[in-house]
């Protein structure tokens, strides 16, 4: 049994060693065959920038094989440069890969192009510099812009024609009311309107240029600007409003354009250093105190086209030395060269039907005052150097120069006054009526003779003739007015008719403590009168001075 076994197992053992023999006789065989590959598959695939793997099978066997693949590489595509204009920036050229995308070389920015400016528009673009803090508001109809402020800090400023691609077409009112940081501004020809106080108190504005499109300045506009020194008007301006320059102290000179009509009352008042004014000659209306206290204007020529100068329109003129008035003129009202200290003739054109009281009041240098020929409604006789109306032989304004003539049957109203520089009148005894405060004021006058023909001396006649010291009333005088004799510092006598049947208040109010009054009445005459007035002579009575009776010495 051990013995079989044994057998059997020697018997698996040839057997096996027979089929490992067959088998590697098979293998030695079958490898010298020509394998034939397919083309393959990727394991994995190649990129731009990694290797990839192909697997191949042979077609007569098993067999397989693995080769590795190259990267494929970039696909370079350039990228074009970008100009740079005014409106944006620009690229510089560069390049990417169309594969996979990157980035080669990579495009930088180039700078904006400075705009092409005329006039602070670019004609590339058509941007308009402007001041930033300036603020804008849509107008009725949203078309259009108008500026209603500035919070910026630049002192320049610049308004653009265009905003939000939209023009813009006033200056509100008020709009930079009370600024005190804007020096100059530039106003854009779209702006047709600048508004009533629109500069006011601007009181570091320095210079502005009006556009040919503005035609009317309006009230206020420029009040108060205290250092505004140039003001251009590009053009048709037709008109200045009430106050429209007053207080602009620093305003040496101004060019009214010819197309200038109307110039309000105070338009520029109290420019102190205006030396120099043309009126153009299609201007229509004058203002009253258009021109007062421009103390350093110089000469004046008032044109044809001018009905009235009106009160006060060159009041307080001081340095004021000539005056032309223009045939075509017809008034000139109270107060008109009221203080023109150094004006020095006064010559009347035909056309001046109408000349108010005051109207050289204070003007005391004035020494010549003459009247047209031509004039029907006044003239100045025998050279008299005075205004006389030619229908009612009234002397109406007369100089320290002044002769009157005879014939001359009233002086009136403020006729002489403040004329400081007469010092002798010699009133003929034509004249019957002596207007009230008709001498006020002429404080050389010394010595004066009241014609018998007069017989009222009305309010203030002789008020503050400060070195008047006699006066003779000739004839039957009933009324001495309120005032009318106040403030005779060295009055020495006065000789009053037995007629006076009223003295009115303060009649020798502050006249001379030293003042003797020769009264030609009665002491009972005198006391009536005084009755009626127990202030009349305040001085006199307070103080125990006498009236004495008049004996003719």
């Amino acid at each position: 049994m051990k013995k079989n076994c044994l057998n059997l197992f020697s018997v698996l053992i040839v057997l096996m060693l027979v089929v490992c023999i067959f088998v590697s006789c098979g293998e030695k065989e079958n490898s010298n065959h020509e394998h034939v590959w397919n083309e393959g598959t990727y394991e994995t695939e190649p990129t731009c920038t990694e290797k990839g793997s192909l697997i191949y099978s042979c077609s007569e066997c098993d067999e397989t094989k693995t080769e590795e693949v190259e990267a494929l590489g970039h696909t370079e595509v350039i990228d074009s440069a970008v100009a740079s204009t005014c409106t944006q920036s620009g690229l510089s050229e560069g390049k990417h890969c169309s594969v996979c995308n990157e980035v080669l070389v990579a495009q930088t920015y180039t700078a904006k192009l400075p705009h092409n400016l005329v006039n602070d528009v670019c004609t590339v673009c058509f941007y308009e510099v402007y001041t930033n803090g300036l603020i804008f508001e849509l107008n009725d109809g949203e078309n259009d812009y108008s500026v209603v402020g500035y919070e910026g800090t630049l002192p320049d400023v610049i308004i653009p024609a265009t905003y939000n691609q939209k023009p813009v077409v006033a200056i509100s009112n008020e709009a930079f009311k009370g600024n005190t940081v804007i020096s100059t501004i530039k106003i854009p020809s779209s702006i047709t309107e600048i508004g009533a106080s629109a500069f006011y108190e601007c009181e570091n504005l320095e210079e502005i240029e009006i556009p040919n499109t503005v035609n009317i300045i309006k009230d206020f506009t420029f009040y108060k600007c205290e250092n505004l020194e140039t003001v251009t008007f590009l053009g048709n301006i037709r008109g200045f409003g009430e106050s429209a320059f007053e207080y602009c102290e620093s305003l040496g000179s101004i060019t009214i354009p010819e197309s200038c009509e109307t110039i309000s009352d105070r338009a520029f008042s109290c420019c102190y250093s205006l030396s120099s004014i043309n009126l153009p000659n299609g201007l229509t209306y004058l203002g009253g105190g258009a021109f007062r206290y421009c103390q350093s204007l110089t000469s004046v020529t008032v044109p044809s086209s001018i009905n009235t100068i009106h009160s006060q329109t060159f009041f307080y003129c001081i340095t004021l030395k000539n005056v032309t008035i223009s045939e075509g003129v017809r008034k000139i009202e109270s107060y008109a060269f009221q203080t023109c200290k150094q004006l020095q003739a006064l010559n009347i054109p035909a056309s001046v039907n109408c000349i108010e009281a005051y109207c050289i009041a204070y003007a005391d240098l004035i020494q010549s005052i003459t009247v047209d020929a031509n004039n029907t409604t006044y003239d100045s006789r025998s050279n008299c150097n005075a205004v006389i109306e030619t229908e009612t032989n009234t002397l109406i304004v007369g100089c320290s120069k002044t002769s009157i003539p005879s014939g001359i049957t009233a002086i009136a109203e403020a006729a002489f006054f403040y004329c400081t520089g007469i010092s002798n009148v010699y009133i003929p005894d034509t004249v019957e009526t002596i207007g009230k405060s008709a001498f006020s004021g002429c404080e050389s006058l010394g010595h004066m003779v009241i014609p018998e023909s007069v017989t009222r001396i009305e309010d203030g006649t002789f008020a503050n003739c400060k070195y008047l010291r006699t006066v003779d009333i000739k004839g039957d005088v009933t009324y001495i007015g309120s005032g009318a004799f106040k403030a005779a510092l060295y009055l020495e006598k006065i000789i009053l008719p037995a007629s006076i049947t009223f003295i009115g208040e303060n009649a020798f109010t502050n006249a001379s403590p030293n003042a003797i009054i020769y009264y030609r009445g009665t002491y009972t005459q005198w006391s009536e009168i005084n009755n009626q007035d127990s202030i009349t002579l305040y001085n006199y009575q307070n103080n125990g001075k006498m009236i004495f009776a008049y004996t003719g010495d």
